[in-house]
């Protein structure tokens, strides 16, 4: 073998090399490019997940106002019908005194 055909092998495997070199590279900026889009994909599910979380800390906030609003006005109630109770109490306990002509207790 010459040296002219050693040299032509040797490029012959250089080129096959840069060839599969380039394969590679095109491989990686494939790669490159799929991560793009899932970090591209990740950040548009994050900016929706944070969007939820602010609609669910105002909904969340919307009810424990209701919430409060709603236990004032069963407190309100209770306290008016304890109120009336103990007036309709005080009543029907005179009149039993009455009845039965019994002094009032102080």
């Amino acid at each position: 073998m010459t040296d002219t055909d050693k040299i032509l092998q040797a490029l012959a495997r250089l080129e096959a090399g840069q060839l599969t070199l380039q394969e590679t590279v095109n491989q990686q900026g494939n790669s490159i490019r799929g991560l793009q889009e899932t970090v591209n994909h990740q950040g548009n599910t994050i900016r929706g997940l944070q969007e939820g979380q602010q609609n669910l800390d105002l909904k969340v906030e919307a009810f424990h106002s209701e919430q409060i609003k709603a236990n004032q006005e069963i407190l309100s109630t209770l306290v008016e019908f304890g109120e009336i109770n103990a007036r309709h109490t005080d009543q029907r306990l005179t009149r039993i005194e009455k009845h039965l002509n019994l002094p009032p207790v102080k």
